[in-house]
């Protein structure tokens, strides 16, 4: 992965919620709760959870035209999930190095393996 300055890469864990539309890719629980907080601030939402398949603990996002949907200037992508390091890590696979991050706890930062 492309080494990012560390302030910058704390910015992906300020979401903006004044935003128009939302992808959301990761862990169905944190879908679930980013979902249920915040879906009426957001005018649409777009969730990918089944994408994404664990093989030896790697995460595989295919390339099967759903990366139109999450390149879309229009839309912002945010990785909901307690390994996100995993989907950066995919992501990164693909040229995707804008978007946030969204956990339900704070101890997912440190815990990130």
């Amino acid at each position: 992965m492309k080494d990012v300055p560390y302030t910058k890469y704390l910015e992906r864990f300020n979401v903006n919620f004044d935003i128009e539309e939302a992808v959301l890719l990761g862990e169905s629980d944190v879908i679930e709760f980013f979902y249920n907080r915040y879906r009426k601030k957001i005018k649409q939402i777009i969730i990918i959870e089944e994408l994404i398949e664990y093989k030896s603990s790697l995460v595989e996002i295919p390339s099967i035209g759903l990366m139109d949907v999450i390149n879309d200037e229009d839309r912002n992508l945010i990785i909901c999930a307690k390994k996100f390091i995993d989907y950066e890590k995919e992501l990164y696979k693909h040229g995707i190095d804008d978007y946030k991050i969204f956990i339900t706890n704070p101890q997912h930062m440190i815990q990130r393996k």
